[in-house]
């Protein structure tokens, strides 16, 4: 292919973000939202499930207490209304994320690793012109 109009910027990759500036752009953004939902989740549930043994332990110390009873019995339906709101947004986020084509959890959808293909840089390119991705 042959290149009709080119555009060379003196300095393109030669000038790098300062010491512990982070750079990556809105895909790390993404990636950091999507680790948080993720966690969430992923806590929202351990800690519901705690509360249900909980209060399962207080029905039982009730010793024929009625208010203890009560109390423990209205924890147990709080928890399990929680973890029921857990699973449908849940379930909605990944409805959202495939109607839109977007991946809205941590992870890959087909549980495989992700891989990115980055094209190299102009300095990789100087340095093994044969390398594929760079002009020829």
């Amino acid at each position: 292919m042959e290149k009709l109009l080119a555009l060379t910027v003196p300095g393109y990759d030669a000038i790098g973000a300062p010491e512990g500036v982070p750079t990556g752009g809105i895909t790390e953004g993404s990636n950091i939202l999507q680790w948080a939902v993720t966690l969430l989740i992923v806590v929202g549930v351990i800690v519901a499930l705690f509360m249900l043994i909980y209060s399962g332990l207080q029905w039982i110390q009730s010793g024929g207490d009625k208010e203890k009873l009560v109390a423990a019995r209205q924890r147990i339906i709080y928890t399990i209304i929680g973890l029921v709101v857990i699973f449908l947004s849940f379930m909605i986020i990944n409805v959202i994320g495939t109607i839109f084509g977007v991946q809205l959890l941590g992870g890959t959808s087909d549980g495989k690793k992700e891989t990115r293909v980055t094209a190299p840089s102009r300095r990789d390119c100087n340095k093994n012109p044969n390398q594929n991705g760079c002009p020829k």
